[in-house]
This record gives structure tokens, C-alpha cells and sequence, in this order.
């Protein structure tokens, strides 16, 4: 005898909605269903902390500001202080990358940055809705002594 088993996956509301503000631009009905979600309940701090967990506190942010009226005001207020303090310190990161590569350029270097921000920009065209944590250079193998002695790096 064989039993019928339901596979299907149960998600929170939570979830789902994050899972709903993990992209860069919603399409009309998946407005109506964040609303939807929205004015069924969520647990707002148990959203934020998968968020988090995620990386994905800047499109949240960037998706549920444009439902001023459904969100909670300090929600809001708390997204949109972490989305411009990851800004502002994406923007430094690019500044020094920039530098970086400036500098290797000089010393004949060949260098190609990779990971955070260049897939923020490629893949959302923002850098500010990438979190990450560091600079990644890829060098020609001949320069890596060069450059770790030069600039305070790790070498993977």
C-alpha cells in the first residue's frame, strides 16, 4: 500500500516575502501579493533577522520602501539606516578599489576585481544592494609575492 505524501514546501509569510524583495524591480503582481502578506501579519523582527541571515537587508529595503503605508514606520526608519550605511561604505570600497587598481596599474601590474562589487553592479546595476565584506583582486600568479608585500592582503 502506498501512501500519498504532500512534498510540498511550507513556507512562512516571512520568507515569502523576502524571497518576493530578492530582486532588484517587482512586477505588478508581486506588489499584490507583498501587500497581500503584508496585511495577513508578519513578524517583523523574525523578517529582518532572515534578512540578515541572507544578506539581503538591502533589497528588502529597497523593495518595501515603496509601501510606505503597509510597513511598520520604524521598520522602515531601521532598513533604510542599514541600507545607507552599507552605501556609504560600498562607495568607500569602490574608492579604494579604484585606488587599488590604480596603484597595480602603475607598478605594471594586471589586475581584475571579481565578487562584491563588481557582481552588485553587474547583477543589481547598484552597488548599494550588495552587502559584503571585502575586495577581491584576481593577479597573474608571477605578481602575487609583488602584491602581498606591497598592500595588506590575504592570499587565497
Amino acid at each position: 500500500m502506498t501512501k500519498n505524501i504532500d512534498f510540498a514546501l511550507k513556507i512562512l509569510p516571512e520568507d515569502e516575502l523576502l524571497l518576493l524583495c530578492g530582486r532588484t524591480t517587482l512586477k505588478p503582481e508581486n506588489k499584490v501579493k507583498i501587500i497581500s502578506l503584508i496585511e495577513k501579519g508578519i513578524d517583523w523582527d523574525y523578517l529582518i533577522q532572515r534578512a540578515h541571515q541572507h544578506r539581503l537587508t538591502q533589497l528588502l529595503y529597497w523593495n518595501l520602501k515603496n509601501f510606505p503605508e503597509d510597513v511598520p514606520e520604524n521598520v522602515l526608519a531601521d532598513l533604510k539606516e542599514d541600507f545607507q550605511v552599507n552605501a556609504q561604505r560600498n562607495m568607500l570600497m569602490m574608492g579604494e578599489l579604484l585606488k587599488i587598481l590604480k596603484l597595480l596599474e602603475a607598478e605594471g601590474i594586471t589586475a581584475v576585481s571579481y565578487k562584491g562589487l563588481v557582481l552588485a553592479d553587474y547583477a543589481y546595476g547598484n552597488i548599494a544592494l550588495r552587502q559584503f565584506g571585502d575586495i577581491d583582486i584576481f593577479v597573474y600568479r608571477q605578481n602575487v609575492l609583488k602584491v602581498s608585500r606591497g598592500y595588506n592582503c590575504s592570499i587565497i
